[in-house]
């Protein structure tokens, strides 16, 4: 677990250093960002925690219920914190903050998983592929699923910059990332093997990622209509 806590350490830094460095295009206080973000990353550890606990409860592992966390659950309860808090702070900054956070937080999430991987949580399914990797102490080989959700959120990344430098309009960078990370977790589940509840034939999991990747698709198409650009300079 060492290794994890230096990758999600290192992506936290990174994320952070993002935000600084794009947050000079965005038409809000750089300080109010930072806020934004800090308030969404305690929320998230919160609702990830309350996630695992939930769907991992058949864990026999006291110490893995005590200290797991779930990065879906965490996008779970900032998605629904945030529909909460759009209605109640100015609508503009706060979806402003949104989408100059979320490339940051792809950063994160993708080195952190790389974290997984060392760690040896969120592990593949059994496989004979070339690129197969083994337990440790063990000879079963499993997909490196934690590689696999590591490049895809890097690829949402840089889809996620590169959407920033086109004008997108407000709202739509933050929409593109929760539609893009709930397909990525949806389709992940495939071939992830630590998964401990299953109905109809797909996970817990992905009963919660399909409504994400909907939900994003539906705020996307909000967004569109919108006539407020988030402009480069």
């Amino acid at each position: 677990m060492h290794m994890f806590g230096l990758m999600a350490s290192i992506g936290m830094l990174l994320s952070l250093a993002i935000i600084l460095k794009i947050a000079k295009y965005r038409p809000v206080s750089a300080i109010f960002i930072m806020q934004v973000y800090a308030a969404l990353i305690s929320i998230g550890f919160l609702f990830g925690w309350i996630f695992h606990v939930i769907v991992y409860q058949q864990i026999s592992d006291v110490q893995d219920i005590a200290f797991g966390n779930s990065f879906l659950g965490s996008i779970l309860g900032v998605t629904v914190s945030a529909l909460l808090l759009v209605r109640t702070l100015h609508n503009e900054s706060f979806l402003t903050a949104l989408d100059v956070i979320a490339p940051a937080v792809a950063a994160f999430h993708s080195i952190a998983k790389t974290g997984c991987f060392f760690a040896g949580c969120c592990y593949g399914t059994e496989c004979n592929l070339p690129w197969s990797v083994a337990i440790a102490g063990t000879s079963v080989a499993l997909h490196p699923v934690q590689l696999y959700e590591s490049a895809a959120i890097a690829a949402i990344g840089l889809f996620l910059f590169w959407l920033f430098r086109q004008k997108p309009p407000i709202g739509m960078i933050g929409a593109a990332y929760l539609s893009l990370y709930g397909l990525d977790r949806f389709l992940a589940e495939f071939v992830r093997a630590d998964s401990v509840a299953y109905c109809g034939g797909l996970s817990i999991s992905q009963y919660f990622a399909w409504p994400l990747f909907g939900t994003g698709l539906v705020l996307v198409n909000l967004a569109s209509k919108s006539q407020t650009n988030l402009a480069p300079s």
